[in-house]
This record gives structure tokens, C-alpha cells and sequence, in this order.
């Protein structure tokens, strides 16, 4: 008899280890799924750019939704759990349903990745603000909760354990919920310094997906589960690894970037694609019917070299290598005429490299700052951006090399564009402060920036004339065939009365009508509108507020000029 209890104490002690070693694996899946969470918001924000932009808005939309879904998850996973101690197989079943969660939150992942590339564009085009909250839904609601109802769900596993042996206390909910967000944190870091460098969004999320089914898996070959419950799992499990990882395979098949897209009539082709923390940056060739810029050639069959970032055409290339798009030549001619003795430029933001590239060339000494390692390497490898004794190349932040400007320069270009427009912590008086005393006697400043609604950015006029005496303003006519406008601003040091002599070195015939029409009419900044503008400042910025209807109406005209396939990061 005492053998007996002997053997039922070392059985029960077995099992015991069992189970201990079972909380110790659910743990580790805890500390996963809490990494997917932030990592899945994360990588929405970033496949979220191409088709309604960065705004204050879009993180609204992105952070409401992972809350509303995590709530809800929490909700849900503690309904569960009191159902399943209602239930005669109670500990069986809150096993089942825990490990049952990220497979169905991997094959909601599969899913969502079949339905953005489809939807987000027509989302888009109906209505942004509104759109990117459904586009929230679609990547994170089911995914988000069901990862997040495992949190309840382990505390009650938890729980029942040390009800048995007397010690129950929270269950274990605080350890629970600090695991959860340490795999959170790690998650942020993992995404942001192995996945967005050096992976596609798409297939980052893909991967996640796949990830969370291999969790089911083992909790399918490795835990304690009845016959019908393993074999319901598996079936869950293989659905997921088949949905995510057949699209992780074939997913430029799939969206179609693999081959050539006729869109408009025109055929464009991805000649590559790049990741990095900056954004995403694609490479397409264009060959088709392309409207001219001049009589000499309004409508011929020409190829051209596109570099687009996060959805924005930024520059582009004909066939010979040479810029067309009108800026490069305006933002030269401007800067050069206003001071024609400069020999120095500083050039705030590469692009495709074309402007410092000709002014190198023109014997110009070119300092450029780039952040975007990726624009750096595209200059270089398809915009013909070569190896010259008059141009160094920084990679640094703009506001910090102007901070600690070294030198003085003859003439600043400021082409600077990230996300949906400048950034705002460029746009400032502190950062116009700094500028200007990177400015030799007698300098100027060139920068780009855009109007779709037919309005002036006078706050950023104000702030400009609030340290540079002499502000100029130059654009084309707004019109409904114009709705997309460049506005070009040149600062100076003094005030600037005489009549400009615009004076452009090497324009292509095709480019010629575009780039007079920028100075076809002499523009006027209007005082009583200057006056009513708001002043930005490091303490008090509100650009991206009050000109978030443009950024709105950019992207909405931008997403129609690419092939949907290519707004897919």
C-alpha cells in the first residue's frame, strides 16, 4: 500500500514538471506574440505610405485601431476562459484555444495580405482619411485580437495551477502582461533594424504570419492535446503555413511585378526595389507615349528611368540621362542667376542626385546631405550620380549638418521631401537661423515644395522672411489641367528689386516650355495673407495641420499616376 502512494506522489510529481515546463513554453509564446503586436503596427504604418501618405491622422487611425483590437482581445480571451472552466474538459480546452490563436491569427494575416494590395487603392481614392481607418481594420483588427487573447487565456491556465497548490494570488497576470511587453519592445527594434532595412513590408508581414503558425505547430506535436483537438489545430496550422507562405514564395507573381504592366497605355517595368528606414524606394522603367514639355515633342514614344519613394514620383530621367522634371532646372537657374559669381553649393537632399551632379560639372563645389542611404546608392547606380573631386556626399540629417555647418556656402538647395512633403522640423525659424549663417555674403536659397488646392504656403513664406529680408515666389498658373504645382522660393540676405534674367544652362528643347512657364508672370506675396499666416517655430508648428487637406489631395493625384502593383512596399 505504501509502494502504491509512493508511485501515485512520483507520478503526480511527474506530471507536475510537466505542466511547469508546459507554463514555461506558453511564456515564450507570450513573449512572441506580444513582439507581433507592436511589430504588426509597426509594419501598417509603412505598407499604410503609399496609398494615404504620413499624417497625424493616419497614426490616429493606426494606434485607435491597435488598442480598440487589443481591448477586444482581452475581452474575448476572458470569455473564453470562463466558458471553458464551465466546461467538463475545462484545462483541456483553455490549452486548445491558447494554442489555437496564432494560427488563426497567422492565416488572418494571409488574408489581409491577399485583400491590401486589392483594396487599400480604391480605399484610397474614395476617401483617405476615412479609407486608411478601413485599412487599419483589415491589417490589424483579427490578427491583433486574437494574439492578444492568450494573455487572459494563459493567466487562467496559470491560475488553475496554482489554485491546486493554494497559491493564488494574481495568477500570474502581472508576470504575464511584463513578459508580453518585453516581446513588445523587442518586436519594435527587430522591425525597425532587421525587417524594414532589409525587407519588404509585405514580406515582413508575410513572415510574421508564417512565425505564428509554426507556434501552433509545436503546440500541436509538443503538448498534451486530445486526438480531435490536435488534428482541428493542425488543420488551422497547415492552412496558415500554406496561405502565408505560398505568398512569401510567389508574391511578385502574385501582385504582378514580376513582368511588364500596361497602365495608361504605357508600359512600366520594376527595374528594383529598396528597404530602409527612410521608406521605401522603387526604380521603374516607363516606355511609352509620354506628353512633352515642348512643341518640339508633345507626344512621342520615349523611355524613361523613374525614382519613386513611398508611392511620390521624385525624379526622373529620359533616355539620354537627362532630368525631366522641371524643378532641377528652375531650382539651378534661380539659384545661379541670383548669384552669378557663387562657386559653392550646398545641396540639402539628393534625389536622384541630378542637381549637384550639374553643377559638379560646371566646376561648382557641392557639399551634399542626404539621410536616405538608399538615394545615395540610386544616384549612383541608375541616375548616372559618378565619382567627383568637386562633390562630397554626407549622409547625416539635414538639421543636424546645418546645425554645425563647418563652412559657408554661395547657395543652398533645399529639395527635401519625406513621407508626404518637407518635414516639419525643417520648415522653422530655428532651422532658417542656423541656414542662414551657413550663407556667404551676397548667398541665396533655393528650396522646392508643392500646392495642389491653389493655396501659397504662407506660413512658411513668414518664417522664411522672418531671417531672410528678400523672399521671392515663383510657380505656374493653378488650372484644372495644372492641379499638381510646384512652388519655388528663393530667399536672400537682402532685398532683391531687380528684374530676374533667368539664365538656364543646357535644357533639353522638351523641358524648355515647362521650365519658362514657372516665369512666365511676375509673382506677388500678398501682405494681408502674410500677416494672418502663422510663424512656425521649433515650440510652435503647426504646418502639417494646417496643410494637411494639400498633403490629402497630393497623394490622392499621386496614387493615380503609378501602376497599383508598385504602391505595394
Amino acid at each position: 500500500m505504501k509502494k502504491k502512494k509512493e508511485i501515485r506522489r512520483g507520478s503526480a510529481k511527474v506530471h507536475e514538471e510537466d505542466r511547469h515546463n508546459m507554463l514555461a513554453f506558453y511564456k515564450v509564446f507570450i513573449f512572441l506574440t506580444g513582439a507581433v503586436t507592436l511589430s504588426l503596427e509597426l509594419l501598417a504604418s509603412r505598407i499604410m505610405v503609399p496609398y494615404f501618405g504620413v499624417s497625424l491622422y493616419i497614426w490616429t487611425g493606426i494606434l485607435s485601431i491597435t488598442l480598440i483590437s487589443l481591448a477586444l482581445g482581452y475581452f474575448l480571451g476572458g470569455k473564453l476562459a470562463t466558458w471553458s472552466k464551465m466546461e467538463e474538459s475545462g484545462k483541456s480546452n483553455l490549452d486548445y484555444l491558447f494554442l489555437m490563436m496564432p494560427a488563426v491569427s497567422g492565416i488572418s494575416i494571409g488574408v489581409a495580405c491577399i485583400l491590401y494590395p486589392k483594396i487599400f487603392l480604391p480605399l484610397a481614392k474614395t476617401h483617405l482619411l476615412i479609407g486608411s481607418f478601413a485599412a487599419c481594420w483589415i491589417l490589424l483588427f483579427f490578427p491583433l485580437v486574437t494574439v492578444s487573447a492568450m494573455n487572459p487565456l494563459l493567466i487562467a491556465i496559470q491560475g488553475a495551477k496554482r489554485a491546486r497548490s493554494s497559491k493564488v494570488g494574481d495568477a500570474g497576470s502581472g508576470q504575464i502582461y511584463f513578459i508580453s511587453t518585453v516581446g513588445s519592445v523587442i518586436g519594435v527594434w527587430v522591425t525597425a533594424f532587421v525587417f524594414i532595412p532589409n525587407i519588404t513590408n509585405h514580406r515582413s508581414t508575410l513572415f510574421l504570419g508564417v512565425m505564428l503558425s509554426m507556434l501552433s505547430t509545436l503546440g500541436a506535436f509538443f503538448f498534451r492535446l486530445e486526438n480531435r483537438k490536435r488534428n482541428r489545430l493542425l488543420v488551422l496550422v497547415i492552412i496558415g503555413l500554406v496561405l502565408c507562405g505560398s505568398l512569401l514564395s510567389f508574391s511578385p507573381y502574385y501582385l504582378g511585378k514580376k513582368d511588364g504592366i500596361i497602365f495608361k497605355g504605357r508600359s512600366w517595368k520594376l527595374k528594383k526595389e529598396y528597404s530602409s528606414l527612410f521608406g521605401n524606394t522603387k526604380i521603374l522603367s516607363v516606355k511609352g507615349p509620354v506628353k512633352g514639355g515642348g512643341p518640339a515633342s508633345p507626344q512621342e514614344d520615349m523611355t524613361r528611368t523613374i525614382y519613386i519613394q513611398d508611392g511620390f514620383f521624385q525624379s526622373t530621367v529620359d533616355g539620354q540621362g537627362q532630368s525631366a522634371t522641371a524643378y532641377t532646372y528652375v531650382l539651378e537657374g534661380l539659384a545661379t542667376t541670383l548669384n552669378p559669381n557663387g562657386r559653392t553649393a550646398l545641396v540639402l537632399g539628393m534625389g536622384a542626385g541630378i542637381i549637384p551632379a550639374r553643377l559638379a560639372k560646371r566646376g561648382f563645389r557641392v557639399d551634399v546631405v542626404e539621410i536616405n542611404p538608399n538615394s545615395i546608392t540610386v544616384a549612383r547606380e541608375f541616375f548616372g550620380l559618378k565619382k567627383n573631386t568637386n562633390m562630397t556626399v554626407h549622409q547625416a540629417d539635414a538639421r543636424m549638418f546645418v546645425k554645425e555647418c563647418a563652412r559657408t556656402y554661395d547657395m543652398v538647395f533645399m529639395d527635401l521631401f519625406q513621407g508626404d512633403g518637407v518635414p516639419d522640423y525643417l520648415l522653422t525659424r530655428g532651422f532658417f537661423r542656423d541656414l542662414k549663417r551657413c550663407i556667404s555674403p551676397g548667398g541665396v536659397v533655393v528650396m522646392n515644395t508643392f500646392s495642389i488646392l491653389g493655396t501659397i504656403p504662407y506660413s512658411v513664406i513668414k518664417t522664411l522672411k522672418s531671417e531672410f529680408p528678400g523672399v521671392l515666389l515663383f510657380h505656374e498658373s493653378f488650372g484644372e489641367e495644372n492641379k499638381n504645382i510646384n512652388i519655388y522660393l528663393a530667399a536672400l540676405s537682402r532685398e532683391n528689386n531687380t528684374v530676374l534674367d533667368i539664365k538656364f544652362e543646357d535644357v533639353p528643347s522638351s523641358m524648355r516650355e515647362s521650365v519658362s512657364r514657372v516665369f512666365s508672370q511676375t509673382r506677388t506675396i500678398e501682405k494681408e495673407l502674410l500677416e494672418k499666416a502663422p510663424l512656425l517655430s521649433d515650440e510652435y508648428n503647426i504646418f502639417s495641420y494646417i496643410n494637411a487637406r494639400e498633403y490629402f489631395e497630393y497623394r490622392r493625384l499621386a496614387i493615380d499616376e503609378i501602376p497599383a502593383p508598385f504602391l505595394v512596399n
